[in-house]
């Protein structure tokens, strides 16, 4: 082999050593860039799902809220309907007590006008009795002739003798006196008011 004589030829810029660091630095730099790129995304990506998570978590509160509110509104109205029906009942239990004094007080005057007008009837059987009783004690004498009334003065015609009490003339079986049919009656008290005097 014949060696040629002169210097050696030049070596490139780029021998294989730089060429390697070249590269190792490129794939660095794209490794970094890329990584970046990388992070920005995951970066939206979890902004993305944190709006998403923050607007369906409003939703879901909005929906509670509403929710909620138709409740309250359910609640009020029934409270409403239940105050109006029980003012009602209280009404009708007014109205109830009230129809329930007013038939007692009928009752209760009608009770008293029927014992009054018991009352009533009694007396006036009473006196009719006591008128019929008189009458009959009139005629028996007025035909059987007067007895004697030794301690009263002399009778007119048609009238009892006039003692000076009750109990004189019933002892000489005379009396019974009605007012407004025994002149007699005048002549006597009569203490109890009943129309008649010298009742025996």
């Amino acid at each position: 082999m014949t060696r040629r004589n002169g210097p050696a030829p030049a070596r490139g810029f780029w021998t294989r050593r730089r060429t390697g660091v070249a590269a190792a630095v490129g794939a660095f730099l794209l490794g970094t860039v890329v990584g970046t790129a990388g992070a920005g995304a995951d970066d939206e990506a979890l902004a993305a799902a944190t709006t998403e998570g923050r607007t369906a978590a409003e939703a879901a509160a909005e929906d509670a809220l509403a929710a909620a509110a138709e409740q309250v509104e359910t609640l009020e109205a029934q409270v409403a309907d239940a105050t109006e029906d029980a003012t009602a009942a209280a009404a009708d239990l007014a109205a109830l007590e009230q129809e329930a004094q007013a038939a007692t007080e009928t009752a209760v005057a009608e009770a008293l006008a029927a014992q009054q007008a018991e009352a009533e009837l009694a007396q006036a059987a009473a006196v009719e009795e006591a008128v019929t009783a008189a009458l009959a004690t009139a005629a028996s004498r007025s035909t059987g002739g007067s007895g004697s009334g030794s301690s009263g003065s002399s009778a007119s015609s048609g009238t009892d003798p006039h003692f000076g009490t009750c109990g004189e003339a019933n002892d000489n079986g005379y009396g019974d006196y009605v007012s407004g049919v025994d002149p007699e009656y005048d002549w006597y008290t009569d203490r109890d008011g009943d129309g008649i005097v010298c009742e025996r």
